[in-house]
């Protein structure tokens, strides 16, 4: 999956470097997550409208429907994930605009100060792993409850259906599609979450420079990729820009990719099987809900 177009945009954040006296806007913004993550609500939201539309009326009110909270957990976690990209964002544009504002004192700052404003940065992209690995088990349950009637099933499970040929699911181009994200970098994610959350935190050189060209002075404040993850996971890590925002929008990036995808193969996949899927939420309903002297229970 290539995503070359994947950088900090600066629409977002000043990069790792900042010019005292020239204009640096000049980067690439082929990818803006904001508009990304936008286009994708509006390719999400269509399909939940068609899903279940006759049994709405049977249900009473629209947020009993399993798929209105699978619909709408699953676009809370993907903005929660827009949100840390930001944040991160910002706390990396506080520190260059302290460099540029405070120009020459800031470069004395002892190295505590400047670890610190790295290991904030740590928090924060830590932040940004834990809610792309939670997007994965919602989109996990998004799609199961679109191709399984299984509202509650979580990534890892839907990887394992994917693998059972003695299912229909595992033949459809979305398991295929799973499986291909799995082995490629998501199970490596969440193995990596695991740790983090769990075991011990990661790290990654920091530190300031300057650098005179010409007539141009530039500022750098920059917090590499964390250790761990380019040894497991070296293809989120940009060699030409080997940072912690660049490694973030890389896997803001390829999430937003799977989820694009999952949902194209929705659009193209689960239709035939819509009709069979709300009789049998209709039925399950009113199994847990029988009708007495003309009300549901």
């Amino acid at each position: 999956m290539s995503l070359k177009g994947a950088r900090w945009p600066r629409s977002i954040v000043n990069c790792e470097v900042m010019c005292l006296n020239c204009d640096v806007d000049q980067q690439s913004t082929e990818f803006n997550p904001d508009k990304k993550l936008s286009d994708l609500i509006r390719k999400i939201l269509p399909v939940f409208i068609a899903f279940g539309r006759k049994d709405l009326s049977i249900l009473g009110t629209s947020q009993e429907h399993p798929k209105l909270r699978v619909r709408d957990g699953l676009i809370y976690r993907l903005q929660a994930v827009l949100y840390n990209i930001h944040d991160l964002a910002a706390h990396q544009a506080e520190a260059l605009k302290y460099m540029k504002d405070h120009f020459p004192h800031s470069m004395k700052q002892g190295e505590d100060w400047w670890i610190n404003r790295a290991r904030i940065q740590f928090y924060l992209f830590d932040n940004l792993i834990f809610n792309a690995v939670s997007a994965f088990d919602y989109l996990g349950c998004a799609l199961g409850l679109l191709y399984l009637n299984k509202p509650k099933f979580k990534w890892n499970s839907l990887v394992k259906c994917a693998r059972d040929h003695g299912n229909r699911f595992s033949s459809t181009e979305q398991a295929r599609l799973i499986l291909q994200w799995h082995a490629e970098w998501v199970d490596e994610l969440f193995g990596y979450r695991s740790e983090v959350i769990h075991f011990s935190p990661d790290s990654a050189k920091s530190g300031t420079s300057l650098q005179s060209k010409g007539d141009q002075t530039m500022l750098s404040f920059y917090v590499e990729a964390p250790e761990r993850l380019r040894k497991i996971l070296p293809l989120l890590i940009d060699d030409q820009n080997p940072y912690l925002g660049q490694t973030a929008m890389q896997i803001v990036a390829r999430l937003f990719l799977c989820c694009e995808q999952s949902f194209d193969c929705v659009n193209s996949e689960v239709l035939p099987y819509w009709k069979n899927v709300e009789k049998d939420l209709i039925h399950e309903y009113k199994m847990k809900h029988p009708i007495v002297n003309g009300k549901s229970e």
